[in-house]
């Protein structure tokens, strides 16, 4: 949640993750195996379900007028149709705004995957970077050449979404 730090959250996940009904050996009922730990859609589903996704649409829907809502029903639209042809055109900016906001946070993440995976071929690569430190001490030269690696994706990103990411923040919330 967005009141509730991250890290309270972690115990919990895990116990969904590990019940998860059949998968990684599970029965139907989640006993017996591991389930979603040490996969792929136990390192991708928790980062896009999340509540501050359901906020930042929330705040940015309540900000149209409900003249759109009014006028496609008149026209003939259901509420599916309504979001699809009204309110998605005009949500770009804010699913742009969402994809970069999450984008950041799941990469930079370090203690979900390490609470997650226990594998080291399914490191992230904040995880990845953590093995640079070892008994011997730390090699700096890896350490820092795979820091500016780890950086690079995420500078990219910024720079081709900025324009968009910048409206989104400014449109997002405000109630006219």
């Amino acid at each position: 949640g967005i009141m509730i730090p991250p890290q309270s959250c972690l115990i919990p996940q895990f116990i969904i993750l590990k019940s998860f009904p059949l998968a990684g050996g599970n029965d139907i009922w989640g006993k017996g195996g591991i389930g979603l730990l040490n996969s792929y859609a136990g390192l991708i589903i928790p980062f896009v379900s999340g509540s501050f996704g359901v906020f930042l649409c929330r705040q940015f829907y309540l900000s149209f007028p409900r003249d759109l809502d009014d006028a496609a029903t008149i026209d003939g639209c259901s509420k599916f149709m309504t979001y699809i042809r009204i309110y998605l055109p005009l949500s770009g900016s804010l699913l742009s705004t969402l994809t970069i906001l999450k984008f950041v946070a799941t990469w930079n993440d370090f203690l979900y995957p390490l609470v997650i995976t226990n594998d080291v071929k399914m490191y992230t690569v904040q995880l990845g970077l953590q093995t640079f430190r070892g008994v011997a001490g730390v090699e700096w030269n890896l350490l820092m050449a795979g820091t500016l690696m780890t950086i690079l994706p995420i500078m990219i990103v910024f720079v081709f979404a900025q324009k968009n990411f910048v409206r989104g923040i400014a449109t997002t919330g405000l109630k006219g």
